[in-house]
């Protein structure tokens, strides 16, 4: 498949993230309370804000080092980022209100395409794991926007629906921070309006497009999906599987997705 390039939402994101830190920073003698600021005041911090399922953004308990767990194998529904034959497979699982997927969107994906995916040592693939509905307890965004992105896919739309998300989910959050109180998550930003929205933009026919999401013809696969995941002990976004097993995303081990993406390189044919 194509190489699937850096796009003009994935750079805003990127803005949009140091913006947003920079804000914080400012600020950080504000007793602030709400989720977003939390989230960014430590964007570079690969795994302080994984979602995990159970509990409020605590990282999900740490995989032994030889623990028997293996990402279910690349299929041609999956849509690669990268040479199909490239010698390492890099499988991300995230959930496009996730703050901290929003932030391996914006720096951490690019540091994969950059140092792996375009020197050909790897290619990237991206799996919706909706978990933050369940959360925060209101909503059906996570879901609704994974339904969104399969039915994007199935018009070979599928990484302009994922990077459309994921930088409006990245304003979002700027803009939640800057004023100070409420939250990004569960506040009904990711909709059928901006996923119509994207899809249009995309090329997409939007008939087609409403017609897949109304149905959510893609239902039974992502709960495939979810399941195959849990089974290979995805338990929090985001969660990378390299070769197939499970990356430890500990922040005490990579206090940056620099240092993250360094140490996946070093095994790297």
């Amino acid at each position: 498949m194509q190489q699937h390039e850096r796009g003009q939402e994935q750079e805003e994101a990127r803005v949009a993230v140091e913006e947003t830190v920079h804000g914080i920073k400012k600020e950080e003698n504000k007793e602030w309370m709400l989720p977003a600021s939390i989230v960014f005041a430590a964007i570079v911090i690969a795994a302080a804000f994984i979602y995990a399922s159970g509990s409020n953004g605590t990282p999900p308990v740490n995989q032994p080092e030889n623990a028997a767990v293996t990402a279910p194998p690349v299929t041609d529904k999956d849509v690669i980022v990268g040479d199909p034959n490239a010698p390492m497979t890099i499988i991300e699982y995230g959930d496009f209100q996730c703050p901290g997927c929003v932030s391996f969107f914006a720096v951490g994906e690019g540091l994969v395409r950059q140092q792996l995916v375009e020197t050909g040592k790897a290619k990237f693939v991206f799996r919706p794991f909706p978990i933050v509905d369940q959360i925060v307890g209101k909503g059906t965004e996570s879901v609704d926007s994974s339904l969104a992105l399969l039915c994007a896919r199935d018009q070979g739309k599928f990484w302009e629906m994922h990077d459309g998300l994921y930088a409006a989910e990245a304003k979002d959050e700027e803009a939640v921070a800057r004023a100070g109180s409420g939250s990004s998550e569960g506040n009904g930003n990711l909709n059928k309006a901006l996923f119509m929205q994207i899809a249009k933009e995309s090329g997409a026919d939007a008939k087609v497009f409403a017609a897949c999401y109304d149905a959510r013809t893609p239902a039974g696969e992502l709960s495939e999906i979810v399941a195959d995941a849990r089974t290979a002990g995805v338990q929090g976004t985001p969660t990378l599987f390299v070769d197939g097993v499970l990356f430890d995303l500990d922040s005490r081990q990579y206090p940056t997705w620099q240092s993250a993406i360094d140490y996946i390189e070093q095994f790297a044919k």
